[in-house]
């Protein structure tokens, strides 16, 4: 009798993540790097990133590192090292939060999230008739580009985020 083999497939699943968040303050209110940002505690992280946002994955840093590594020393120590790309692995999906869209503020954000439920399905399931019904034509615009990666991006940097050029 021959001895069969099975081959088992562990089939990928897309999530959503944010694997770079910060952390603000310590759950006994003590600063951590971002002194200003004083409802960035571990919880409130938590609670956004899954009711509001619908990610499954998160990465906090910071959490009381009294030395961090800015973007650039850590490009320096790894800029010699070849580098690896898996072909398993799915392709990493680079979006913009709503609330860097321009137009969008805290009312828009509210109505949408009322209709869609998180901003995940905001961003990347809506339909974009569906989302110009709720917000109008100029800003389903603007998360239609940003879906489709054609944003006009001002760099960051230093302390400073980026910008959406209009």
């Amino acid at each position: 009798m021959a001895e069969s083999t099975t081959s088992i497939m562990t089939a990928l699943t897309n999530i959503f993540a944010d694997l770079h968040i910060h952390i603000g303050r310590t759950q006994t209110n003590r600063p951590v790097k971002i002194t200003a940002a004083q409802n960035l505690t571990f919880r409130n992280i938590l609670q956004e990133a899954s009711d509001r946002k619908g990610l499954q994955c998160i990465g906090i840093i910071d959490a009381q590192s009294p030395s961090v590594l800015g973007v650039a020393d850590r490009i320096a120590q790894l800029a010699d090292q070849p580098t690896k790309h898996l072909n398993h692995r799915p392709p990493y999906i680079h979006q913009i939060p709503l609330e860097f869209l321009p137009g969008v503020g805290k009312k828009t954000i509210d109505r949408l999230l009322s209709v869609f439920g998180t901003e995940m399905n905001i961003l990347h399931s809506a339909k974009l008739k569906d989302l110009q019904s709720i917000v109008g034509d100029r800003i389903a615009h603007y998360i239609d580009l940003s879906r489709k990666g054609m944003v006009d991006l001002v760099e960051g940097g230093g302390g400073s985020y980026g910008k959406i050029k209009q």
